[in-house]
C-alpha cells in the first residue's frame, strides 16, 4: 500500500483519539474531580483535550477533542477530524475510551461509522456492535515528556482506521499529538491551537 494512503488512514485514528478526551477533561468536569481522584486516565484526557491542527503545504486538518463522560479511572472522549489532507477531504469521528491500568492507560479508539454525533448526542457513548468490534487498543506509558505507546500489531487497527496497515507509534505531549510510522519515520504532528486546557 502506498504511504500516502497510510497517512490518510491515521487521520481517522487521530480524530478518534481527540474526540473522546475533550469533554471529560474540560473545566465543567474538572470541578467534580478531587486531586486524589486524578489518575493516569485523567492525565491523558487532560493532555488530549482541545483543538488541534495539522497544517502544511497541501494539508489543513482540524482535530477537535471533547470529553463526553468520565470519573475516577475511566473517561470517554469524542474526536472529530475535518478538512483536507493532500487534497483529499477528511471527515472522521471516533470515541476514545481511556482506562487506568496500574500506572498505564489503555486507550481504545472506536470508529463512528454512522451519522455524525456531538458530545450532547444521547447515543454518543453507545457505539454499535460493528463499531465496537472494529476498536483499536493502544497501551500508553508515561515518560518524562508525556505519554507514549504503539498500536499492537500489523493489522489490529485496520478496521478502526481504514487502511491503517502496520504499526504506528503514538505520542501525547503537552500541546502536541504525534503519530509516527516506525518503518518510514514519517510523522503526522497535530499542534494544539486552543480549547480547554484541562488542567
Amino acid at each position: 500500500m502506498r504511504q500516502p494512503r497510510r497517512s490518510e488512514s491515521i487521520l481517522a485514528f487521530v480524530a478518534g483519539l481527540a474526540v473522546v478526551l475533550c469533554g471529560c477533561a474540560s473545566g465543567g468536569n474538572q470541578g467534580s474531580q478531587s486531586d486524589g481522584a486524578r489518575g493516569p486516565a485523567f492525565d491523558v484526557a487532560s493532555l488530549l483535550s482541545g483543538n488541534y491542527r495539522l497544517q502544511d503545504g497541501d494539508s489543513n486538518v482540524r482535530l477537535d477533542v471533547s470529553g463526553t463522560s468520565g470519573v475516577g479511572s475511566r473517561f470517554s472522549l469524542l474526536a472529530t477530524a475535518s478538512g483536507t489532507y493532500r487534497g483529499r477531504g477528511v471527515n472522521e469521528q471516533a470515541i476514545i475510551r481511556l482506562e487506568t491500568e496500574g500506572p498505564d492507560v489503555r486507550m481504545s479508539v472506536i470508529p463512528r461509522f454512522g451519522e455524525p454525533v456531538t458530545v450532547l448526542s444521547p447515543n454518543v457513548n453507545n457505539p454499535s456492535e460493528a463499531e465496537t468490534r472494529a476498536a483499536c487498543d493502544v497501551y500508553l506509558k508515561s515518560d518524562e515528556r508525556g505519554w507514549a505507546g504503539a498500536t499492537q500489531g500489523q493489522g489490529d487497527c485496520i478496521r478502526a482506521v481504514g487502511g491503517a496497515v502496520g504499526q504506528w507509534q503514538v505520542e501525547i505531549l503537552p500541546g502536541t499529538i504525534r503519530f509516527t510510522d516506525p518503518a518510514t519515520k514519517q510523522a503526522l504532528v497535530f499542534q494544539k491551537s486552543g480549547g480547554a486546557a484541562g488542567r
